[in-house]
């Protein structure tokens, strides 16, 4: 999968995790991150600590549910590096066994 594909893939479940949480919270988090990182969700793939910031400015503690849904919808990639990568940083933890991440 390329680079660019992931990104893609990405960006639509972080829309789509925001979506589920309602039109106005996509408003919102994308608002937060043009405001204090002239930034937008497509962005947030090469700079995950943005949108973990945004999202915690927005939901507070209740961020790591945003994480969680994100991290439903990208299981199915989330054995590619970047990802992961990606994944590590959105939600400061590990999610499951770096051994089964592939570097393409």
């Amino acid at each position: 999968m390329s680079d660019q594909a992931k990104k893609v893939f990405v960006d639509m479940a972080v829309q789509k995790a925001l979506l589920e949480s309602g039109s106005v919270t996509l408003e919102k988090v994308s608002n937060r991150l043009f405001e204090v990182y002239h930034s937008h969700l497509s962005d947030c793939y090469d700079n995950p600590e943005y949108l973990r910031e945004a999202l915690k400015d927005v939901f507070g503690d209740y961020y790591i549910k945003v994480v969680d849904a994100i991290k439903i919808h990208l299981q199915s990639v989330a054995h590619h590096r970047q990802v992961y990568v990606f994944l590590l940083k959105l939600g400061e933890q590990e999610f499951f066994q770096p051994n089964s991440v592939k570097d393409n």
